[in-house]
């Protein structure tokens, strides 16, 4: 579980450039990624999903709310 919000970021980017799951010890297990869940119980969630939102804006994602995707 990452609490850091510039670790979930690096982590949210290298699982999109990776087109699937990175594993803590490195295995990448391919699918393809259509949403992120930020568990909102650490005093962290809140700073980590907005830099997580911006950063991927940055990189040129488009942000859709789920009901927009099913």
């Amino acid at each position: 579980v990452l609490h850091d919000a510039q670790a979930c970021v690096q982590h949210v980017l290298r699982m999109l450039d990776a087109g699937g799951i990175v594993t803590a010890d490195g295995q990448h297990l391919p699918t393809p990624i259509h949403s992120i869940c930020v568990h909102g119980d650490g005093p962290d969630a809140v700073a980590s999903a907005q830099q997580i939102r911006q950063a991927l804006e940055a990189a040129g994602y488009r942000l859709a709310p789920l009901p927009a995707l099913v």
